[in-house]
């Protein structure tokens, strides 16, 4: 192959294309230059392009696809007067085809991956099932010679905790208490465990009141 500086640009272009065995059209949809403009540069109509910044840019890309030196040429066309100028200020045009990427959106996609990161990593905890256990008294159904008790329990995964619909707090470490006072026979009391976005657990805790007598007998009802 002859040496570049012994082309016309046009010839050494076509030559370049035939190498890489592909037409204009398929250059153009790769390169992302318009088909007219290419065949305009195959055919040496310089004029019929677009001004200085935007050929360089041409001249650039297709340096990347065609393997050649596009500065070399870019300068011998430029100087040689063939290249159509845009004025004093002959410069590259912003972010066409450079990607410039916007500040503020890396910011945000930055914020939605972290989002999505804790996410999964909560999610788990967020949308599990809370478990809930009853450690006095023991048993269901249990048994109580005393009409005032204390039930005593523990929460865990949960944002709220009801007896028979009235809330009951659950403290730091997730202990949890609720005096009651009992009635004749059967008490029956429904423990809800429940997450704010999450699922939910029960016990249905069943206490007989049993009174003593004066001597401490149980009085069975």
């Amino acid at each position: 192959m002859e040496n570049e500086n012994n082309f016309r640009f046009e010839d050494f272009f076509k030559e370049k294309v035939r190498e890489r065995g592909i037409d204009l059209k398929k250059l153009s949809e790769t390169s992302g230059i318009a088909l007219k403009h290419l065949t305009a540069i195959a055919a040496g109509d310089f004029k019929k392009l677009p001004s200085a910044p935007y050929f360089r840019g041409y001249l650039m890309r297709l340096g990347e696809i065609l393997d050649f030196d596009p500065e070399m040429w870019w300068q011998r066309l430029n100087t040689g007067g063939f290249v159509k100028s845009s004025g004093s200020e002959d410069r590259m045009p912003k972010n066409r085809f450079v990607t410039k990427i916007n500040g503020k959106i890396l910011w945000i996609s930055l914020g939605i991956l972290l989002v999505i990161i804790y996410l999964a990593i909560q999610l788990p905890r967020i949308l599990g099932k809370p478990e809930i256990t009853v450690t006095f008294p023991q048993g269901n159904p249990a048994s109580a010679s005393f009409q005032e008790l204390n039930i005593l329990g523990t929460v865990k995964n949960a944002d709220e905790l009801t007896i028979n619909s009235s809330s009951i707090p659950i403290e730091e470490n997730g202990l949890w208490q609720n005096k009651v006072l009992l009635g004749s026979g059967p008490n029956s009391f429904r423990i809800v465990a429940k997450k704010f976005l999450g699922r939910e657990a029960t016990i249905d805790l069943k206490i007989i009141y049993q009174p003593q007598t004066t001597t401490g007998e149980i009085i069975k009802q």
